[in-house]
């Protein structure tokens, strides 16, 4: 129907993919060009071509329309035997495993349990990330959403995602409820919801639950060292986690007053477990921002004391490996940076951040045209915040 309204000429492409019933413009020219190998926009123009390139007699050779007519029966019987023996699938297993998690709505009245609500957010984000089937948007794309009023399939549409993941959350004493429902986005069709109310010692549980869960929906894989990333326990003391989530949510706000109090409460993690490897690669982390960009650097000790102490203790965490590129970046050993950072990103293949340092250090201090390229078109993937033509410019 779309080929034939768009060789009227009447409708524009997204007149046509509305009219035959596609809510996503983007989706819509995925699939007709994966149908006819070439994208909506050309109709016009290959028709053109097609009808000043026939000739003007019709050549009546025995020979051309003997092939013309097997040719005929082996398409006719290439299509007959696609539509008979293709494989019976679902409709999540026809999209892309394409992702993103918007932010979190706070249930509770007590706005002090926002940093809960984001941690548990970032949690679910962070889990989906490691896992390389999936492709997940970074949290900065989903972020601007937070009171917007446009609908699931337009954000959709500019995020060009395939699937939501919604979620709100309170806090009442040591019970924590979470609603979650993941969301067919062209359609903005509920596929699963679930609430939990569970004991705030069982954090970790539902963390782990939520990410598998989705996984699992949308038919995505999950090997077995994602889920060994997935399960780990970052500490055993919860007013430890507490304050780690306080400090992580202090840090993503970036500000140099907020970055100051997010060092006290990793301080106060790392004084309750004093093995919480997440901890101390979180404070190198605050401490190598608060010296960016500084004339005075204050900071160079403390970046490598506690990024030596994160991969002391966990080796294999893509935090404590980033909290260690970071000081080789803060000290400009760039080839070292580059090695931790790779590691860093075969353990979380969807983190934008990594990526776009990647990107960074490629284009500015190593020069390498085709790494730079691999990196900077696998960020634009995953981050959708260059929209303005400046910035969208400067990546490409």
């Amino acid at each position: 129907n779309a080929m034939h309204l768009l060789k009227e000429g009447s409708m524009n492409v997204s007149e046509v993919s509305d009219h035959v019933g596609f809510a996503s413009t983007s989706y819509f020219i995925k699939c007709f060009r994966e149908d006819y190998g070439y994208p909506p926009g050309e109709v016009g123009k290959r028709t053109h071509e097609a009808v000043e390139q026939e000739p003007e007699e019709e050549v009546k050779s025995p020979f051309r329309l003997k092939t013309l007519l097997a040719a005929a029966v082996i398409l006719v019987l290439m299509i007959t035997s696609f539509i008979l023996f293709r494989p019976k699938v679902n409709g999540a297993s026809d999209l892309e495993k394409s992702i993103a998690v918007l932010p979190f709505k706070n249930d509770s009245a007590d706005s002090s349990n926002v940093y809960l609500v984001n941690g548990l957010m970032e949690s679910t984000l962070n889990n989906l990330q490691k896992i390389g089937d999936l492709r997940v948007v970074s949290r900065t794309s989903s972020e601007k959403y937070r009171s917007s009023p446009k609908s699931i399939p337009e954000i959709a549409e500019e995020l060009n995602v395939s699937y939501f993941v919604e979620g709100s959350g309170q806090k009442n004493g040591n019970r924590i409820l979470l609603n979650i429902q993941l969301i067919e986005a062209a359609t903005d069709k509920q596929l699963w919801a679930s609430q939990y109310e569970r004991d705030t010692k069982d954090i970790f549980q539902l963390q782990q639950e939520i990410a598998s869960t989705i996984a699992n929906e949308i038919k995505a894989i999950i090997t077995p060292a994602e889920r060994e990333q997935i399960t780990k326990i970052p500490t055993s003391n919860l007013v430890a986690y507490d304050n780690y989530m306080k400090g992580r949510n202090l840090l993503i706000m970036g500000n140099t007053e907020k970055l100051l109090s997010s060092v006290t409460y990793f301080k106060k993690a790392i004084e309750l477990d004093q093995n919480f490897s997440k901890a101390y690669s979180s404070l190198a982390i605050s401490y190598f921002y608060l010296d960016l960009f500084q004339s005075q650097r204050l900071y160079a000790e403390d970046i490598k004391h506690n990024a030596d102490k994160a991969m002391s203790l966990d080796p294999e965490s893509p935090e404590s490996l980033m909290a260690k590129a970071l000081y080789y970046q803060y000290i400009g050993n760039y080839n070292k940076e580059v090695e931790y950072l790779e590691n860093a990103l075969k353990l979380v293949p969807n983190d934008v951040e990594i990526i776009n340092m990647l990107s960074d250090l490629y284009a500015n201090y190593m020069p390498n045209t085709n790494k730079y390229l691999e990196y900077a078109l696998r960020g634009i993937q995953l981050n959708s915040e260059g929209q303005d033509s400046l910035t969208t410019s400067y990546l490409y």
